[in-house]
């Protein structure tokens, strides 16, 4: 469909080529304007394809993420396997939406921790609980955690809960003084936010640190559409994924 005013004609198909067979040198020098003209657009197409992927990277802050949840809904079949995998793995809240987040082509990043390079969730946190390891993963210690909710407020993408712990069994002192079990006498949360009070905690992904299979919610995707991404592969798959 042509966007402005145009004129076309018509040629028969045998007929032109029946004369601009006659003519070797014409066909050979239009032949070769083709090519070069589908080359030029060829790069514009490619140019303006890099230019979109870089802008949405750029203005949904995936670029700030060292280790990015992406999936890729071609292969998708919506079966939630990854949420109720996560679930399992962390006492049964999941970390990670796979509905909410944004997308590009057929690519989408579901919400869950980036494990950024520069994480905003670290810069007030009282406890400082929160640590960013040699490998790039971002964790909290939930056992010091004081549920001040500073993180979940600080992250800029939404990824951090702020999530009651499942209550413990009540334990004698002699329990948490010879094995070490339950929560010591007197600890800091009680002079907080007051006796018998419950604490809610900050939760996020945490790429299944310490599971050697690594994250469960990609070890559980039937079809591979999970995966975990780094920034020097990111901008391949989203270029990839407007081929499809």
């Amino acid at each position: 469909t042509a966007s402005t005013a145009t004129e076309i004609f018509k040629l028969n198909s045998r007929l032109f080529h029946e004369t601009i067979s006659r003519f070797p040198s014409i066909q050979q020098g239009a032949e070769r304007k083709a090519r070069k003209m589908l080359l030029k657009e060829q790069q514009r197409s490619n140019e303006e394809s890099t230019n979109a992927v870089i802008g949405f990277v750029e203005d949904t802050g995936v670029v700030e993420g060292s280790n990015v949840l992406v999936i890729d809904e071609a292969l998708c079949v919506r079966c939630d396997n990854c949420e109720k995998a996560c679930a399992e793995t962390h006492d049964g809240v999941s970390r990670l939406r796979r509905k909410a987040g944004e997308t590009f082509a057929t690519i989408h990043v579901p919400t869950a921790c980036r494990h950024c390079y520069e994480p905003g969730c670290m810069k007030d946190c009282p406890a400082n609980c929160i640590s960013r390891q040699p490998g790039g993963q971002v964790l909290i210690d939930t056992n010091t955690c004081i549920g001040c909710g500073n993180c979940s407020a600080n992250c800029p993408f939404g990824v951090i809960q702020m999530i009651a712990p499942e209550p413990q069994p009540p334990l004698d002192l002699w329990s948490w003084l010879f094995w070490g079990k339950g929560r010591a006498p007197g600890d800091e949360t009680e002079h907080l936010h007051g006796p018998g009070t419950v604490v809610k905690k900050a939760m996020k992904c945490d790429l299944c640190h310490g599971q050697s299979s690594g994250p469960a919610c990609v070890q559980a995707c039937p079809t591979g559409a999970a995966i975990r991404s780094t920034p020097d592969t990111l901008v391949a798959i989203f270029e990839e994924s407007k081929l499809k």
